[in-house]
């Protein structure tokens, strides 16, 4: 049998911080294991501020890998015209499907230099 271990939600409340928290996971985990330890990190939001607080443990780890999330594409500003399609939405999707591939094709013969 394997222990189960108790998984820790880490808020800031009190003296006890999320910051504090993830510096004494990456100090543990660089200090435990043989040959040290890698950190990859997902996250939607990347700040200065908050690395600054994280950044002598992760001086600790043999390498960090961050995947960041992408902003969201601003609006367009300018007005767009209204595209015309058949009402009918078996024959409106080939259109557009037709449309994607004419635009992908384009696209490829003007990376080849065509």
């Amino acid at each position: 049998m394997t222990a189960v271990e108790e998984q820790e939600l880490a808020v800031n409340r009190g003296q006890d911080t999320v910051a504090g928290a993830l510096n004494g996971f990456i100090s543990h985990a660089a200090t435990g294991f043989v040959g040290g330890a890698c950190l990859d990190v997902a996250t939607a939001y990347f700040i200065v501020g908050g690395y600054s607080l994280l950044a002598d443990s992760l001086d600790q780890v043999t390498g960090v890998r961050l995947l960041l999330g992408a902003g969201p594409t601003p609006p367009e500003s300018r007005r767009q015209a209204l595209r015309t399609e058949s009402a009918n939405p078996q024959r409106a999707a080939r259109t557009r499907l037709r449309q994607a591939l004419e635009g992908h094709e384009q696209n490829l013969l003007a990376e080849k230099g065509h």
